[in-house]
């Protein structure tokens, strides 16, 4: 027998026996908190700082715990303290015995998982309810460590007349390790627990309190630093000589690319500034929801009103408005778990587009070296009808999240062009999915199977900017958000990726890659190898693809506008004709080898040009790029024109063919010149 193993049993039988007897005695029971291996000591280091992340974990847990309902309240705009409330199964008194001798030991995805009634009977991988799988117990409760020591966890099952207390007070890492037990077992923190009657037998759920956030949680929810900057920049912007005298400064010791300046802006839409310690609102609240709204109202709003914001490079538009440079951190916190949770877009899953959608769909291949294929649905089919895909599928989960009496949903949309010019007139969109066979892996480096379903999706303007790139989704949920690298595309397509937004959806495999902090990938496992070179496949297939559209609408953009010059010009030889011959026949004007030149000096209705004499000024020079024969094609027929409108005023019936041949050459030259760079 293992002897940490055999400790972490008895202590785990021990605390289970006391929490039993105090059910009866209504006696509270404190125990300390036990770490598997160094969990905990990666925890501390820091991994979930930002509040957002910690809060994603906790309504994971309550995702998995088969919850229809969270609701998560910040005590806005103090922040002093978070609740997470949902509407779950609710924790027994042996799955709490269990993770307080366990810390960052989940029961997820094992037999353990399904002897505590957190895992389905049928599949380790799901939860009772049949979900798949997206948290990590042991991790998601104690992801909070970097925003407070803090944590009361109120807890009930159905058909139990006792709620759970149970208070815990984590330890900082240092005196975690001072405190280490026998092998490898760590104290991590200490709990009281105890049992209080409840009348609602039929109710269940969590709730999670953290109580007395750290200063820096505050400060970030309240962009502390954002309006610090500003102010800060205000400062400086009054300070002219000061700004000179900064830069004066760091010329003289070389730091030629300091210009003085703060890069910051005020944010479109923040919940107001408020001084920490007083409470005192120093700011107004801008925010993009009316009071009236609905929970659901309020973050369509915010969305939509994202979506009309400007550019804040004005000069080119090229770029999506950004949620980093018009919203607040609460905000981006809103949107930033609307991304990572298994939640209904805010208007309709992309596999449920279709024909009447306006976008243009083409089929990844799997193959080496293949090319997408055009795909025509049927009237009303959409995209998971025609390739039968699982990602999408509704399996009847009602799953809601309300933050501050805000409903969150996905904030992506498809199939809606920007003001903005560009030669393909609809959005395009790539589907695939891939099923590799991993045979050939050896099966200790295998991981499992692996499947996954995804889609690219290319559109003028990628709004918000945070958008463009590649999010993975396993069964659902996202830590790592969009990889604007489309995980290290190297090829260079810097216009086209700026257009690109992508989502992968993980049905199988994938999760053994995630590293503990879920917001980054073991880029050396297997599974992620093979994604990636499958994303990478696709990437070169749509920027084919891409450029084929490209050039096939440029090609005919260019014939009408050429047809469309040229007759312009045909209109400025005609009206100079009726002014000054009163409408007569117009010569027609043709280019010509010397070789034939013969054949057309016999029609006095026809002026031969000798193409290489006429059009040296332009022949001279090689026209490689497209912009460079576009102009040559213009060139030409200018030629031709000011032939015509010579011809007009009598001057083709004076000169000699060879003097007249000369004059327009020169004029072409006088014509085509340009003052040089």
């Amino acid at each position: 027998m293992n002897p940490i193993a055999d400790a972490n049993e008895r202590s785990e039988s021990e605390i289970n026996s006391r929490l039993s007897e105090a059910i009866d005695t209504g006696e509270s029971v404190k125990a300390r908190l036990m770490t598997d291996e160094r969990v905990f000591a990666r925890i501390t280091d820091g991994i979930y700082r930002d509040p957002a992340s910690a809060l994603r974990e906790l309504i994971a847990n309550a995702y998995d715990a088969d919850a229809t309902e969270v609701r998560v309240e910040t005590d806005y705009p103090r922040f002093t303290k978070i609740s997470v409330r949902d509407n779950g199964r609710g924790l027994t008194k042996e799955t709490l015995a269990h993770v307080i001798c366990h810390i960052g030991g989940s029961l997820k995805r094992t037999k353990d998982g399904q002897k505590h009634q957190v895992s389905s009977e049928k599949d380790v991988t799901k939860s009772k309810s049949g979900r798949p799988l997206i948290g990590k117990l042991g991790i998601g409760l104690f992801s909070v460590s970097q925003i407070t020591h803090h944590i009361v966890i109120i807890s009930k099952t159905k058909n139990s007349n006792k709620r759970i207390y149970c208070d815990i007070l984590l330890m900082p890492q240092s005196e975690a390790l001072l405190e280490k037990e026998e092998g490898q077992q760590f104290v991590t923190g200490h709990v009281e627990i105890k049992f209080v009657d409840a009348d609602d037998i039929e109710s269940q759920g969590t709730e999670i309190l953290l109580l007395d956030l750290r200063d820096h949680v505050k400060e970030a929810l309240l962009s502390k630093m954002t309006w610090a900057s500003l102010k800060e920049k205000e400062e400086k912007e009054k300070q002219e000589n000061f700004i000179q005298n900064e830069v004066d400064l760091a010329l003289a010791f070389g730091e030629d690319q300091y210009d003085g300046s703060i890069n910051v802006v005020e944010p479109e839409f923040h919940i107001g500034e408020i001084d920490v310690n007083s409470g005192l609102v120093i700011r107004q609240p801008i925010l993009p929801w009316e009071i009236d709204h609905s929970p659901r109202e309020k973050f369509i709003s915010l969305v939509e009103r994202v979506s009309q914001l400007s550019d804040p490079d004005k000069v080119t538009q090229q770029k999506g408005p950004s949620i980093q440079d018009h919203l607040d951190y609460y905000l981006r916190m809103l949107w930033t778990l609307s991304l990572s949770l298994p939640l209904p877009y805010i208007k309709k899953h992309p596999f449920y587009l279709d024909s009447s959608d306006n976008i243009s769909v083409y089929q990844i291949d799997n193959k080496a070296k293949g090319s997408a294929i055009p795909v025509d649905l049927a009237e009303k089919q959409n995209i998971i009808e025609k390739y039968k895909l699982q990602s999408g599928v509704d399996l009847g989960i009602e799953f809601n999240v309300f933050i501050d009496n805000i409903q969150i949903l996905r904030p992506i949309s498809f199939g809606e062009f920007h003001s903005l010019d560009y030669v393909i007139n609809s959005p395009m969109m790539f589907v695939g999915r891939a099923r590799p066979d991993l045979s050939d892996i050896p099966e200790q480096y295998r991981g499992g199977d692996l499947e996954f379903e995804g889609y690219l999706y290319w559109t003028r303007k990628i709004i918000p900017r945070e958008h463009n790139g590649v999010l993975i989704r396993i069964n659902g949920a996202s830590g790592t958000l969009f990889d604007e690298t489309f995980l290290k595309y190297q090829i260079s397509e810097q216009t086209r990726l700026r257009q690109v937004s992508a989502e992968i959806f993980v049905v199988k495999g994938l999760d053994a890659a995630l590293n503990i902090d879920r917001e980054s990938f073991n880029i050396a496992h297997p599974h992620f190898q093979i994604l990636k070179n499958w994303l990478h496949a696709a990437m070169r297939q749509l920027m084919n693809r891409h450029k084929y559209q490209s050039e096939a609408v440029n090609k005919n953009i260019l014939a009408e506008r050429k047809e469309e010059t040229f007759s312009q010009l045909r209109e400025i030889v005609s009206i100079q004709n009726s002014i000054h011959r009163s409408g007569g026949k117009l010569k027609e004007v043709h280019y010509s080898v010397t070789t034939l030149k013969e054949l057309f000096e016999k029609n006095k209705n026809t002026i031969e040009l000798d193409r290489e004499k006429t059009l040296r000024p332009i022949l001279k020079k090689k026209a490689i790029t497209a912009k460079d024969k576009i102009s040559q094609i213009l060139n030409e027929e200018k030629a031709k024109s000011v032939a015509s409108l010579l011809s007009v005023y009598g001057v083709d019936d004076f000169l000699p063919q060879e003097k007249f041949e000369d004059l327009v050459s020169a004029i072409l030259e006088i014509m085509v010149l340009e003052i040089k760079k």
